[in-house]
């Protein structure tokens, strides 16, 4: 599965300009493997499929560091496989993404950049339906607890990759819900009020929690 022979060299350099928020790319000098290969599984080693794989390059100059997307990515397969091209030797990382799995940074080893080749264990998130619709037309926000009633973060799937604390839905609305699974209870909010809570037990199926 995924099986290649390394490739042949390329290269990449890069700068970064004074100004943080205007980094730029130089194609030129840095050593990069031509082609890197991977699979992705999750923590029971079943390969996932749909995973964004982003190649980024830590930047740095005058004490000012960031990491920079090089417009290089891609999707895993069925098997869990993805291929990437020009790899910088140095200073290479990589971002997953997916509406299934928490968000997860990852450098690239040495041993990994020489065998061309990388395995990834992603952990899953819990995704809950949450069906807000109700005759009251006031926003409603929902939280997500763990077992001691502490804050457990949640993103919208496809709608971005920030974590936050509190999610809105719009207008009272429903919406899927990607949450670290760790959660056990869903809290539907209005301002000022708590108007339901919701147990949630972990499973990798869609939980639907209703508003009275």
């Amino acid at each position: 599965m995924c099986a290649f022979d390394p490739s042949s060299l390329a290269h990449v350099e890069a700068t970064v300009t004074p100004d943080i928020r205007q980094l730029e790319l130089v194609v030129r000098d840095r050593e990069c493997i031509e082609e890197l290969r991977g699979v992705v599984f999750d923590a029971e080693g079943r390969p996932v499929r749909g995973i964004e794989v982003v190649l980024q390059l830590s930047l740095e100059r005058n004490g000012i560091g960031a990491s920079r997307g090089l417009g290089r990515q891609a999707i895993s397969d069925a098997e869990g496989c993805f291929r990437l091209t020009r790899v910088p030797r140095s200073g290479a990382s990589l971002m997953l993404f997916g509406a299934s799995i928490q968000t997860r940074g990852l450098a690239l080893a040495n041993s990994e950049l020489d065998a061309a080749f990388i395995e990834i264990r992603v952990a899953k998130v819990l995704l809950v339906q949450v069906d807000a619709r109700n005759a009251d037309p006031q926003p409603v926000a929902v939280q997500f607890l763990d077992e001691s009633d502490r804050t457990v973060f949640a993103r919208h799937p496809g709608g971005g990759h920030g974590r936050h604390s509190v999610i809105e839905l719009h207008a009272g609305r429903s919406g899927v819900i990607a949450v670290d699974p760790e959660a056990r209870f869903a809290v539907l909010l209005v301002p000022g009020a708590e108007i339901a809570r919701v147990r949630i037990e972990p499973s990798d199926q869609v939980t639907i929690v209703r508003s009275p």
